[in-house]
């Protein structure tokens, strides 16, 4: 929308005006399951970390191995981890029963297809917002990454409390051409984004938020067209609120250099739930 969104929602947040302008991105999803609201211990560290892992919702398999592996959080008392999913009919009931033995599956409506990646993020936004206000940051990550927790832990720590409200970080694209390939799960008509460049936005496979700037997303999200290409509708999003992303090279990493690189965050592409525990023995040595 052409309005001077960024006021609009400073004002909101700061004197509690409302935006008298009707939303023409709505987000008329109910949530299905959603976890107990986040319940951390103290620690030594200033912040509460929630991860949020995006997951297709048959990957039942994929969020077994990280639940066994990275995602076993137990001796991090400010650190949960939730899993994003949307809805499948064939594969409900088996939802129904994860969500009720482990109580982290945050699930709405829509129907869990590539195409409604970005509405899974935005719920991703959504419910730390609402039901997770003890989270000073939000982690998004795609279920076949592996993420180093100690890593993310101590870039955490090296920010004061003033800048850690200011963050918002990945691995940032700068300016890449708009995909108009027949076919290509990325592809946008001009009819949906006539510019040729996408504005700056991080990679959608995992980058790391605070509550203050996830804030400023969830109530601008409504006023924002919605796009297919997830992480390029975050850029288009931020750009509309002034922000440039931090850009980080240790958010992106092969899997093949796992090893040789110990002091990235995560390692994506990793499908298979037994090689993700079979890496995982590996890095627990170190």
């Amino acid at each position: 929308m052409h309005i001077d969104l960024k006021t609009h929602v400073r004002r909101k947040i700061e004197e509690g005006v409302d935006i008298e302008v009707l939303p023409i991105n709505p987000h008329p999803f109910n949530y299905i399951h959603s976890p107990p609201e986040c319940d951390f211990e103290a620690t030594s560290d200033s912040f509460n970390l929630i991860i949020l892992v995006k997951s297709s919702v048959q990957h039942f398999a994929l969020r077994d191995g990280i639940r066994k592996t990275w995602g076993n959080v137990t001796s991090f008392s400010n650190v949960q981890v939730v899993f994003l999913v949307a809805f499948k009919q064939s594969a409900q009931t088996d939802i129904d029963n994860e969500a009720a033995r482990f109580s982290d599956i945050i699930q709405e409506n829509f129907t869990d297809a590539y195409k409604n990646n970005t509405l899974k993020t935005i719920m991703g936004f959504n419910w730390p917002v609402d039901r997770c206000s003890q989270a000073d940051v939000l982690f998004f990550v795609d279920d076949d990454h592996i993420v180093r927790i100690t890593n993310v832990i101590a870039y955490l720590r090296t920010f004061n409390k003033i800048e850690m409200k200011k963050l918002y970080a990945g691995f940032r694209i700068d300016k890449p051409s708009v995909d108009r390939r027949d076919g290509s799960p990325w592809s946008m008509s001009n009819y949906d984004f006539s510019h040729v460049l996408w504005p700056a936005y991080l990679r959608g496979g995992a980058f790391i938020v605070s509550s203050e700037i996830a804030l400023r997303f969830v109530i601008a999200f409504p006023y924002v067209k919605l796009l297919s290409v997830d992480d390029s509708y975050l850029g288009i999003v931020a750009d509309k609120l002034g922000m440039l992303p931090q850009h980080d090279r240790r958010f992106k990493m092969d899997k093949v250099n796992i090893t040789v690189c110990p002091d990235y965050f995560v390692y994506n592409d990793y499908k298979d739930p037994q090689e993700i525990k079979s890496v995982w023995k590996t890095i627990s040595k170190e």
